[in-house]
């Protein structure tokens, strides 16, 4: 067999080897593209299947209990580190709002307290946590409930002028916001029970 001979049926081979693994590569692609859809649905037909038959416990668990956020983030922060990392901003003109809640009466109000205060009264954080709601609630008007790193959900109705918003978190002691008018509506809640403010703050 002569050089030429040999050289073409090398090249011969190749050409066969090529246009076999062309046709297997878009087969195998396929296949595993299949795999990975039909487990898919599985899983969230599994998922599905397991809300359907468990709905007690998910609307239970869900739907009628707070997720305790601040909870989670102090959890996360106290063992792996804040996720944002903190940025120190030094402005020397620059006030810090450091109050603590003063009010000239206070008298039980639906589930918690109706307190009398200053005209438009600069309304003090009275615990550090994150903001789970922010909106109208029956009965106390406009109302920022903030979550506490214990649980406990403190309701501050009657607010306008907040600069926060959902999920932020907010430092103790810091401006929530301003009143109405001379009324602020404080209402405590943990695990779905209502708590009594002065029985709440006397731990302090």
């Amino acid at each position: 067999m002569s050089e030429e001979e040999i050289i073409a049926g090398l090249k011969s081979r190749r050409n066969k080897y090529m246009q076999t693994n062309k046709k297997m590569v878009p087969s195998k692609y396929l296949k595993n593209l299949i795999t990975r859809s039909l487990l898919s649905i599985i899983v969230l037909l599994l998922g599905i299947i397991m809300l359907k038959s468990n709905k007690d416990f998910l609307v239970d668990k869900v739907f009628t209990k707070n997720l305790e956020f601040a909870k989670i983030s102090s959890f996360y922060d106290k063992y792996f580190g804040s996720l944002v990392p903190e940025i120190p901003i030094k402005t020397p003109t620059e006030t810090v709002f450091k109050e603590e809640l003063t009010y000239q009466s206070k008298d039980d109000y639906l589930n918690g307290v109706k307190l009398n205060v200053s005209d438009n009264y600069l309304i003090p954080v009275l615990k550090s946590g994150i903001i789970v709601f922010s909106g109208e609630k029956e009965g106390y008007e406009n109302t920022i409930i903030v979550q506490g790193t214990d649980g406990t959900d403190i309701w501050y109705g009657n607010v306008s002028n907040s600069d926060y918003k959902l999920y932020d978190y907010v430092e103790e002691g810091a401006l929530l916001g301003e009143t109405n008018d001379n009324t602020l509506y404080i209402v405590l809640q943990k695990d779905g029970e209502f708590l009594k403010f002065d029985e709440y703050f006397k731990k302090d």
